[in-house]
């Protein structure tokens, strides 16, 4: 994780609405492919599916044990 992620989601755990958007940047399109290639190469469902695992992720910020994982978080979420 680079350090700019590190410090976005440490920033999106306080509530910063911009930060969380850096970290949807960053991470949305390799999870779509990821989800894409789960999905058989549904396009339109992997971004359905991403959509609702940014959505947990946003609830689950300020709980979460671990930010550091938050990237694998997003993908076993994903999955």
């Amino acid at each position: 994780m680079t350090g700019s992620l590190a410090s976005s989601i440490e920033r999106a755990r306080r509530g910063d609405v911009a930060a969380f958007d850096e970290i949807v940047r960053a991470l949305h399109a390799p999870l779509v492919r990821f989800t894409a290639a789960i999905l058989g190469g549904d396009g339109h469902m992997a971004h359905d599916v991403v959509q609702e695992a940014f959505s947990a992720l946003w609830a689950a910020l300020p709980t979460l044990a671990e930010p550091r994982y938050v990237q694998a978080w997003l993908y076993r979420v994903a999955y």
